[in-house]
């Protein structure tokens, strides 16, 4: 019974790294999604200051952003996908975990 409560102390121990791993990894997310708004507030000045310079219009300003923005948004996204879904697996095996641990407790208190 000890070993099998240390085995899963030890399981517990890698479940909380890996969400040391997901929390620093939505951390370089964040930092990403804060560096890409900072380009697009700089696109935007350089889309006014093309409109009024050379006569390009809005539209088309505005077809090619979208086109650049999810070109640059797309490792973005596919990131926050799989984090999302290590995060859906890793809450599932921490459940798994408690209630693993609780049956040990049981057992223990019989």
């Amino acid at each position: 019974l000890s070993s099998r409560l240390a085995a899963s102390e030890r399981e517990n121990m890698v479940h909380k790294q890996t969400i040391s791993g997901l929390e620093r990894q939505i951390e370089s997310l964040v930092a990403q999604f804060s560096a890409l708004q900072s380009n697009l507030s700089g696109i935007q000045r350089s889309v006014t200051t093309l409109e009024s310079n050379k006569g390009v219009t809005a539209s088309e300003v505005t077809s090619i952003l979208r086109d650049e923005l999810k070109t640059a948004t797309q490792p973005l996204h596919e990131q926050g996908q799989e984090l999302r879904a290590e995060t859906k697996l890793l809450h599932k095996n921490i459940a798994d975990l408690r209630a693993y641990v609780d049956e040990l407790v049981v057992e223990e208190e019989q």
